[in-house]
């Protein structure tokens, strides 16, 4: 006979009635082995949510904006080296090709820094935790039933 091992989980919760709520619907579940206990913790010890800000069009705008205005200046200064008769002749393409590379290069690199710089903890951490103990295959039922009510795994 194989035994299936106990788990722990921690979830944590904004408020006490979505605590409640949550805990009711793990009841609902009716988790043989689950046991639950509430613990209330000291007020920062719970992780806060983190929630991507807005804002990262506009930074991909204005480095798309820099980088075409770099690869402008580039191509530029390329088309003033003398001797150099396959940036003159081909100056037009070269340009176009040039603020283009810029354009993107600039956009993808202002739309990821700002994504992470706006990947910031918004939200005050939560102050209610339900702890659950039981088999692991239950243990994927209560995490489920707890994350779908709106707790965060701790």
């Amino acid at each position: 006979m194989v035994q299936s091992t106990v788990q722990e989980i921690t979830v944590a919760f904004d408020t006490e009635q979505s605590l409640q709520q949550a805990q009711e619907k793990l009841q609902e579940k009716a988790l043989p082995s689950a046991a639950m206990s509430r613990v209330m913790p000291k007020p920062d010890t719970v992780p806060k949510k983190r929630m991507p800000s807005v804002g990262g069009l506009k930074a991909a705008g204005l480095g798309g904006l820099i980088g075409a205005i770099v690869g402008a200046a580039i191509i530029g200064v390329a088309q003033n080296i003398p001797n150099f008769s396959s940036i003159y002749n081909n100056a037009v393409p070269l340009f176009t090709v040039t603020v283009l590379a810029g354009l993107a290069l600039g956009g993808g690199a202002g739309g990821l820094s700002s994504f992470f710089a706006g990947a910031a903890l918004d939200q005050a951490p939560a102050k209610y935790r339900l702890v659950v103990k039981a088999s692991s295959e239950e243990i994927k039922t209560a995490t489920a039933t707890l994350l779908d009510e709106g707790g965060r795994l701790i």
